[in-house]
Order: C-alpha cells, then structure tokens, then sequence
C-alpha cells in the first residue's frame, strides 16, 4: 500500500504545481531558510522551481534550475516503479535502498559545495 500513498502524494504535488507558478515568486511557496539566512544555495534550493519546470514540459529549464534534483526525481520514479513491480509479482526487488541514502548524502554535500563556488564553470549550478 505504501507506493500508493507516495503516488497520492505526487499527484497532489503535480497538481498544486500544475496551478501555481514558483518562478515568479508567489508567496504561496516558502523560501529556502538556508538561502534566506546565508545568501548560500543548499542542495535544494532550485528543487520546487525545477519540479514546476518538469510538470510544464520543460526539462531543460529544469536541469537549470536544479540538475541533482532532476536526476534524484527519475532515481525516485524508477525505484517507485521497482516497488511497485516488486510487490505485484512478488519479485526481487533489486534496488539496493542502503546504499542509495549515503551516496546521496554525499552526492548532495559535494553539489552544494560545488554550487556555491564563484569559478566559471561551477556558476552554472547556482540557483
């Protein structure tokens, strides 16, 4: 029953982003505090926006907003699809969740990290 609650979850998402724009900075979405507080981006920053961008059709401008969270948004699919797989067929599940939490830790540290240098190539990870 849980891969239900998470598409339920999804769907509400999608369809509150489907009628409020992120990018023009409405007052229905919070600030990031991180960002707010510190001028830096944290590794979410950008995350709503991109989503927004994602429901329009718009992936590129996604990626722009966001890139780690583009990417963790098709792991997450792919491993709801596998749960929910894994639970009609009874089958093995084969994604590995205890090494999926540490590696993006770490993949998340090292994006914010990088997003928030000045070089030139880095920049274009800011938000």
């Amino acid at each position: 029953m849980r891969p239900w609650w998470c598409a339920a979850g999804v769907a509400a998402g999608t369809a509150y982003l489907w009628v409020a724009d992120p990018t023009t900075g409405s007052r229905a979405f919070l600030p990031c505090p991180l960002k707010a507080l510190t001028g830096l981006d944290c590794p979410g920053c950008g995350a709503t926006r991109a989503s927004w961008a994602l429901v329009h059709g718009q992936p590129v401008r996604a990626v722009g907003y966001n890139a780690l969270w583009c990417v963790l948004a098709a792991l997450l699919a792919w491993a709801w699809v596998l749960d929910v797989r894994g639970r009609w067929g009874r089958a093995w599940h084969p994604f590995v969740w205890r090494w999926f939490a540490p590696v993006t830790g770490v993949t998340a540290l090292v994006f914010a990290v990088a997003r928030n240098l000045p070089w030139a190539p880095l920049r274009a990870l800011h938000s």
